[in-house]
């Protein structure tokens, strides 16, 4: 029916002078299945005789759950599978995006119709309006940082896999990973059991992150100084390493109900301007968090740092260091080089490792090296 995945998947493979990667055909093939399977749901009895059903093992299974490290294919596949499929009522969207609008159509619905107190009702309600537009859903990086999110994704996603619309899921997490530190985490293991009993859990852990293949690619990762040429070039990476997508707003919870308010993520991938980080009130908890959820960082407009912006300075020796103990990969824009970039005397002894750790930092054997969990 329509488009043979296994096919599309090989030739898009070779036109991008990729790699056979026997982890994405295992999953190309099995989306392969469920693509014909859903393709033939609506049609005559005598149509879905003849036509080949998805796997047995996964027969039964309302929805694909994709899970691996940053950079494995998770969303080429997904959005080769969401192309092919010959559907008119179909929908592909980033989780955050897809939570947003939810949140909003909610909140719109609660203003309409205020005699349905029961939030429970409301929610199975909106679930069955997203269920009948679509059959298929395709939800990108789900990464659930909020307790609004968490509190009613279960009740949100039974609802619509109850009215047969079947959802994949790409996340850099494990199920059993999510909101793993989030407040009131007990609310939210409903969900996680959800997706356990309901979904399929496909682990693409293959071997290779193309995404380090294009930043090991690159001649620097820093670049001064801060002029128009510097800001293209570091656009420029932002579009490589995500993929041209979409940036989103992100949230994360540190500690004592401190969260952070993030402007640019996409995934694994966060971007920052120099103030955002170093001059606000941020301390080391604040970027160990930060590390630990993201594993590359671009940071943009570092300024020369001096005995002026003591304080700033302070904080970028931190900030550097916690990202260098987290391996995290490191994109910079900055008004001097590395080596000039602190003219100050009040904390040179300090800037004297920082530099180190930024040189470091540039080269491939630091980019390829694992990121501490």
């Amino acid at each position: 029916m329509g488009f043979n995945l296994k096919e599309l998947y090989s030739n898009f493979v070779k036109d991008n002078g990729l790699e056979n990667d026997p982890g994405q055909f295992e999953l190309v093939n099995i989306l392969d299945q469920y693509k014909t399977s859903l393709e033939t749901r609506n049609q005559p009895l005598i149509k879905r005789i003849f036509s080949k059903g998805p796997p047995n093992k996964e027969g039964k299974k309302k929805g694909i759950y994709i899970c691996g490290d940053v950079g494995r294919g998770k969303s080429m596949i997904m959005d080769l599978f969401y192309n092919s499929l010959i559907l008119k009522n179909k929908r592909r969207i980033h989780f955050h995006q897809f939570m947003l609008d939810f949140h909003n159509a909610l909140h719109t619905y609660r203003i309409k119709n205020q005699s349905i107190s029961n939030s429970n009702d409301q929610v199975i309600i909106l679930a069955k309006q997203i269920a009948k537009k679509a059959k298929v859903i395709c939800l990108d990086e789900l990464q659930v940082n909020n307790i609004a999110d968490a509190m009613i994704v279960e009740r949100l996603f039974t609802a619509i896999i109850d009215e047969g619309t079947f959802i994949v899921i790409t996340s850099n997490r494990h199920p059993e990973e999510l909101f793993k530190d989030g407040l009131q985490r007990e609310r939210f293991i409903p969900f996680i059991d959800l997706i356990k009993q309901n979904f399929l859990i496909f682990q693409l852990n293959n071997f290779k992150d193309y995404r380090l293949d294009k930043l090991t690619c690159l001649d620097k990762l820093f670049f001064s100084p801060l002029n128009q040429e510097t800001k293209n070039r570091i656009n420029e990476i932002i579009g490589t390493i995500t993929g041209n997508k979409k940036l989103e707003r992100n949230e994360l919870f540190v500690e004592d109900n401190k969260i952070l308010k993030l402007e640019r993520t996409y995934g694994n991938i966060a971007v920052f301007t120099f103030n955002e980080l170093c001059l606000m009130p941020l301390g080391a908890i604040d970027y160990f968090k930060i590390a630990q959820n993201f594993n590359t960082l671009v940071i943009e407009d570092i300024p020369e740092l001096t005995n002026d912006n003591h304080n700033e300075a302070l904080r970028f020796i931190t900030l550097i260091d916690c990202l260098y103990e987290n391996h995290t990969r490191l994109i910079c824009s900055a008004a001097n080089p590395i080596e000039k970039i602190y003219n100050g005397t009040r904390n040179r002894f300090e800037f004297d490792r920082t530099i180190s750790r930024l040189t470091e930092m540039q080269s491939a054997e630091y980019i390829m090296a694992q990121q501490k969990p």
